[in-house]
This record gives structure tokens, sequence and C-alpha cells, in this order.
């Protein structure tokens, strides 16, 4: 079941139109640092639980996805009088997620998201916060105890791009080969989303041999294809863990002298602006990608904290998804042309 916000407009959508590097920028000059926080709410405390304090911890932040979403928090938050604060994590590292979630849980913050590394390393700090008042939510995972979360349907977006990959090779009269998966097992998201490729393929494509690559950054999708199209020009299709690494897959089979016209198949996950502009040009091997949409994303980040601080509903999002194609009209639903 999904929750759509239904609080404000759909002003965010534009956003999608910038460039990631812009919207990094605006990241940096309108976001608060969980540096900056008020940490004079003691343990057991709940004074200071009337702020309007939204803490957005992820700690994926090199991710072109992370610049969007804060951009959207921002704006969506400035127009109730809400503010969002953000932590840094530049290395992505357990310890420090552990540390900033630590300090935010005795700030005057009134709402935590987190998109936790190791949800169980979390948990205490998860109750700290709670007994502060604080509000806690999960982003991409889920947490015995939370007050709510952000849920992307990770086993289940997967699948689609399986069931994509499947009706595509159909098309194409493909019943064997070799496809690359990328995978991930550092974050529940990943490892949601591993398990709905397997079993998809182990399912709906059992003729096709899998080949393995752990990856979740353009850069290691980039290194991720060269390395399997090195030991295996012939690769039929490689199926993105992310858009990112989908990003990385796409440019090594340019790189190994793959066009469009050629019969692989290069499928992503989450509807990145890149990725999508990508599927209209049609002018690679991308053939499709499963859309969550960023706009309704950024709308319940603060939707949810806020109807949890305010008592107006229960605090949980669940995405709904599509499987978009190259060149197919539905693009334009979440990339408008300029």
């Amino acid at each position: 079941m999904s929750h759509h916000p239904t609080r404000r407009g759909r002003k965010s959508a534009r956003l999608l139109l910038t460039g990631l590097a812009a919207a990094a920028m605006l990241v940096v000059s309108a976001c608060t640092s969980s540096a900056d926080v008020s940490s004079s709410a003691g343990a057991g405390s709940t004074e200071g639980r009337t702020s309007q304090k939204i803490a957005f911890d992820y700690p994926f932040t090199s991710l072109g996805v992370y610049a969007i979403l804060v951009d959207m928090m921002n704006e969506n938050a400035a127009e109730i009088g809400w503010s969002v604060v953000t932590t840094d994590n530049p290395n992505a590292a357990i310890d420090r997620q552990i540390t900033n979630l630590t300090g935010l849980a005795n700030s005057d913050v009134a709402a935590i998201i987190t998109f936790p590394m190791e949800p169980a390393a979390v948990k205490t700090i998860m109750q700290q916060a709670q007994a502060n008042g604080i509000k806690w939510l999960n982003y991409g995972a889920h947490i015995e105890g939370e007050d709510g979360y952000i849920d992307f349907a990770g086993e289940a977006t997967a699948r689609a791009q399986v069931e994509g990959f499947v009706k595509w090779a159909e098309e194409q009269g493909i019943d064997e080969g070799t496809v690359l998966l990328t995978v991930d097992d550092t974050s529940d998201l990943g490892r949601t989303r591993t398990v709905g490729l397997r079993e998809g393929m182990a399912e709906l494509a059992p003729n096709f041999t899998i080949v393995e690559q752990s990856s979740v950054s353009t850069e290691q999708g980039l290194a991720a294809g060269r390395a399997e199209l090195a030991k295996n020009p012939h690769l039929v299709a490689a199926l993105g863990l992310n858009d990112d690494t989908t990003v990385g897959l796409a440019q090594a089979f340019k790189e190994a002298g793959f066009t469009a016209a050629d019969r692989v198949y290069v499928g992503g996950n989450d509807g990145s602006p890149q990725v999508l502009q990508a599927l209209r040009a049609q002018d690679s091997v991308l053939r499709s990608t499963v859309v969550l949409d960023m706009a309704k994303t950024g709308q319940a980040l603060i939707d949810m904290p806020v109807q949890l601080v305010e008592g107006t509903g229960d605090g949980r999002y669940v995405a709904d998804f599509e499987l978009v194609w190259a060149g197919s009209p539905e693009i334009d639903r979440y990339l408008p042309a300029e």
C-alpha cells in the first residue's frame, strides 16, 4: 500500500531538470549541518521537541540522487516553516554514522530519517532518540520499533528489472547467454535488491548464465562492466543495482564498442535524471530503468516525519514504481521536456 503526500503541490518535480552538479551546490547553500544543531536537550528530556527540524542522515552522499533529494526536502520543508539538517559522512563509514546519529539523538531535532548501513548497529541509538521524544524513520530499511519509514520495495523493483530483461530477450529471440548482475551486501536496500535480482533470474530466466560484481557507484559499475567484458565480450545483459551503477555499466559497453543497434541490454533501478535522459535519447545500450518517483519521495521525506510529530498520520511511505523503456512517452512524466 502506498501513502501519497497530499499537503502540498508538486513543485519539486521541476528539480529533476537541474543538473546534479547544480543540485549539489544548492545543498551546500541551503542545508544546515548536524554540527549546527543544538544538543541542549538532555537524555530523557522531551523539551525542544516542538522544534521544526528534520534530520536526514544519508551516508552515501556520493550517489547522484542524494543532492536532488536534499534540495527537494529543503524546498518542501521551507513551504511549511520547517528546516532540514544533514549529516557529514564522506567515506560512508559505519562508525561515523553511529557518531552522527548519537549526536542527533541528543539534539533538538523533532525527527530523524536515516539510511542505516547496519540496522542492528543503530537500534540502541534509535531507542535513545525515541526516549528523548524524537521520531525515528528508516529510509530503505526497517528496524523493529521504528516510528515510520520510507520504503523502496527493494525485491519488487529488482524483480521488475528482471521482467524487463526477459521481455526484451523474448522479443529479440534470445534464450541463453551471460548476464551480469551488480550486487551489494553493505545496506538493507542493497541486500533486498540483490535478492530480487537473483531470485528473479533463477525463476524467470533459468537458461541464462549469471555472473556478479559488487557495485553501488558509477565508478564501481564502470569497473565491473570492464572486468566482465574483458572476460566475456559477448555479455547479453547487465542489470545495475541502482542507476549510478547502471551509468557505469553503460559506459563500459560504450568503451567496448557497443551501440544502441547491438542486441545488448542494460537496465537500471531508481529513475535518476541521467539515466532517464539517456533513455529518452535512445543512443546507447541502456534499455530501461525502474522509476521511483523522486518528486513524491522528496515530498514524503517531509510529510512522513511531520505526520508523526503532529500526530496526523502513520509516517509510512511505500514507493510506487514503474518500469520505463527507452523512448517511451512515460519518461516525460518523470523528466519533463525543458
